[in-house]
């Protein structure tokens, strides 16, 4: 039976070196993150209700669409209110994520 060939553990200074490496790149990201999320700006009411309407009106041409034969004037209609609608709700998540970020700071 072959065994396999065990690495050889680490020192102590090169496990502190690489533990620090990853620290750093871990930091770095969380710093990238914040910057980028800080950059989003926080809702209004109105942003929100306005976001509300458009997922929901892009949910509804998503299902209409996917009911069957429709209008190839209608499928671009629908295609393009469901891409809206799924583009407000990433601005939707984004601005949560901001606001939890500020509320966390």
């Amino acid at each position: 039976m072959v065994q396999p060939e065990l690495e050889e553990p680490m020192t102590i200074t090169a496990h502190a070196s690489s533990v620090a490496t990853y620290n750093r790149a871990a930091t770095d990201a969380f710093g990238d993150y914040l910057r980028k999320i800080g950059s989003v700006s926080l809702l209004t009411a109105e942003d929100e209700v306005d976001l509300a309407r458009r997922i929901e009106v892009g949910l509804f041409a998503e299902q209409r669409s996917e009911q069957g034969e429709v209008d190839p004037s209608l499928a671009r209609e629908l295609a393009w209110l469901a891409h809206d609608g799924r583009r407000a709700k990433n601005r939707f998540i984004e601005s949560n994520l901001r606001l939890v970020v500020s509320i966390a700071k």
